[in-house]
């Protein structure tokens, strides 16, 4: 019988102009507000809850990072960093749906 945390994850890390949400299978688990004026701290947020949801579940190296149309290239490559840092290398990109 497989362990939960072997269980494929379902995890997203979506990019607003206020913060970073992150779903595990459909579901919001955590918010980080986005502050340009605190410098790095917010991705230092993310990369700390990436770093324990990856430990949480060591064979999942998937993340889909969902992004508005007017976000910047830049923050979307931020975000593939963090992750890749944080232990989870496969990242996928989406685009949010209106009004998400």
């Amino acid at each position: 019988m497989a362990d939960a945390k072997d269980a494929p994850l379902d995890l997203a890390v979506h990019i607003h102009p206020t913060a970073y949400q992150i779903e595990i299978d459909g579901s919001i688990v955590q918010s980080i507000e986005r502050d340009p004026a605190a410098g790095p701290r917010s991705p230092a947020q993310l990369a700390q809850a990436l770093q324990a949801i990856a430990a949480a579940h060591p064979g999942n190296r998937e993340v889909r990072i969902v992004s508005e149309s007017r976000t910047r290239y830049e923050e979307i490559v931020e975000v593939m960093d963090v992750a890749r840092t944080a232990g989870l290398p496969e990242a996928s990109l989406a685009e949010a749906l209106e009004g998400s």
